[in-house]
């Protein structure tokens, strides 16, 4: 039985981690496949509330304190680089590479997965581990100097040498980092995951071969459903029952962020007719952030804020409660949050110029526009507004069940494991 090692960061905050979760437990279900492997997920921090494979916190211990140090070290090491670059304040979202020489706890592995890296080992010893590598894109950071995402900005092709983004005089040489990472890469050993065609250009871009690449997309447990009653699941939610008319327009990450593009969404819908903003009700789901509150309020638009869930229940419900996803990130892969909406049935509306883009068939299960043009995404609200339709929900649930399901995603990784082995 080979020993197969999946490296992440953390494995219970954000998409990246959830991701990985996910596609562990279920690569763990019965089948002739996975009964060919022994998994562990081995990471920095571990949450230890869901999932039944075998977990193992980078360090040996998994008691309370232990995680709590390490959360404070890894924040304290990562603020400390941050400042010193000066990139706390950039929507880019820079990332050093970790500290730790973790080569002892990969010795008795056959195969180790990397996920999300960030800040987790130190990559120039991680090469020096002579098992095969498979790595999991979920954003840009393994193909850069440092940030998740290039916004556009090419040096990752040939070196990230001269950063513009990082501060003078010393500091703008990124290539240390990007070249640790070519290292890897380049090992005939090494295997890249892709979630998305727009992540498959990146890579290739980079320099990764051809050969080497795997298109996977993330894996979504069927627990996620349309449940064919938005009423029910609104007055599960709280909503006031005299909102229960309006279209919620369901928007999930913070609203701070330049990335998830939260303003472009404000800057369209301040563009609709006043009659057409009164049947709108925002409804978010993250760090609770009223910034623009005031600004939908004066126009007639309601706000709800669902702060953060601990568990998937209520976020299942809530996406059954939503008449659409919102996602008009000016940066993304395949965000989680799009597929998980369309298990449930819910249409989405985001960019045209992301790997989003490609998780949509327009006017069957979303629409994708400009998001930077305001007058475009605009339309589509107006669009989704005057075609308020659920007849089409039940068959995007089940057309995202073929697409995200454990056959065209766990399945494909235990069939990339056996073909390296």
């Amino acid at each position: 039985m080979a020993k197969v090692a999946l490296l992440t960061h953390n494995n219970g905050n954000g998409g990246a981690a959830l991701a990985v979760s996910r596609l562990a437990s279920g690569l763990t279900l019965k089948s002739p496949q996975s009964a060919e492997f022994d998994f562990t997920l081995l990471a920095a921090i571990i949450n230890q509330k869901d999932y039944s494979l075998t977990k193992r916190q980078i360090g040996g211990s998994t008691n309370y304190a232990s995680r709590i140090a390490n959360i404070f070290l890894d924040k304290a090491i990562a603020k400390t680089w941050s400042y010193i670059h000066k990139t706390s304040s950039s929507p880019r979202a820079f990332f050093m590479q970790g500290y730790r020489d973790i080569r002892s706890e990969l010795q008795e592995f056959d195969i180790v997965n990397l996920f999300w890296m960030q800040t987790l080992a130190d990559l120039s010893k991680l090469d020096k581990v002579k098992i095969p590598k498979v790595i999991t894109l979920h954003d840009m950071w393994f193909l850069t100097g440092g940030c998740s995402y290039s916004f556009g900005c090419e040096k990752y092709r040939i070196g990230c040498s001269n950063c513009e983004f990082m501060w003078l005089p010393f500091a703008r040489d990124a290539s240390k980092q990007h070249h640790a990472k070519d290292k890897i890469l380049s090992n005939d050993k090494t295997r890249v995951v892709v979630t998305s065609k727009w992540m498959y250009n990146a890579a290739i871009a980079r320099g990764i071969q051809d050969s080497k690449l795997s298109l996977i997309k993330n894996y979504i447990p069927d627990n996620y459903h349309y449940i064919g009653n938005k009423a029910m699941a609104r007055e599960l939610l709280g909503i006031d029952s005299n909102l229960n008319h309006k279209c919620i327009f369901y928007f999930i990450g913070s609203i701070g962020d330049p990335r998830k593009g939260f303003d472009l969404f404000c800057n369209a819908i301040i563009l609709l007719p006043s009659d057409l903003q009164k049947e709108i009700l925002v409804m978010h789901l993250g760090p609770v952030d009223t910034i623009y509150d005031a600004l939908l309020e004066d126009r007639g638009i309601d706000m709800v804020h669902l702060g953060s869930f601990v568990d998937e229940v209520p976020q299942i419900i809530a996406y059954n409660a939503a008449n659409y996803l919102i996602c008009p990130s000016r940066y993304d892969n395949t965000p989680n949050v799009i597929a998980e909406a369309h298990m449930c049935g819910l249409p989405v509306i985001t960019s045209s110029k992301t790997g989003a883009a490609e998780m949509i068939s327009e006017q069957e299960n979303g629409m994708t526009v400009d998001v930077n043009n305001a007058e475009e995404l605009a339309c589509a609200l107006t669009y989704a507004l005057v075609n308020n339709d659920c007849s089409a929900r039940p068959s995007i649930s089940n057309q995202a069940k073929l697409t995200y399901g454990y056959q065209v995603t766990c399945h494909n990784y235990l069939k990339l494991y056996s073909s390296i082995l």
